[in-house]
């Protein structure tokens, strides 16, 4: 699957409620776009930026101000 596949599929599981699946998702989404990125040399810094708000939103509904915190640290590395 390529990184949008794994991201509408994200995108799907958020919908439904099921923040776990649309976390594993995301973060695969991510790996995949940053696999690109280095293959072919593209800058996918939007979608990267969308990708890791994603992230944070799963793990704000999972566990709260502590994961998100953690999710936004992640990020800035």
């Amino acid at each position: 699957m390529v990184w949008t596949e794994y991201k509408d599929a994200g995108k799907i599981a958020f919908s439904q409620g099921n923040f776990q699946s649309a976390l594993s998702s995301y973060l695969t989404a991510l790996e995949e776009l940053t696999s690109e990125e280095r293959r072919d040399g593209s800058d996918k810094s939007n979608d990267k930026q969308i990708l890791l708000s994603n992230v944070v939103a799963c793990r704000l509904k999972i566990g709260g101000g502590d994961m998100a915190t953690q999710a936004i640290e992640e990020a800035k590395q």
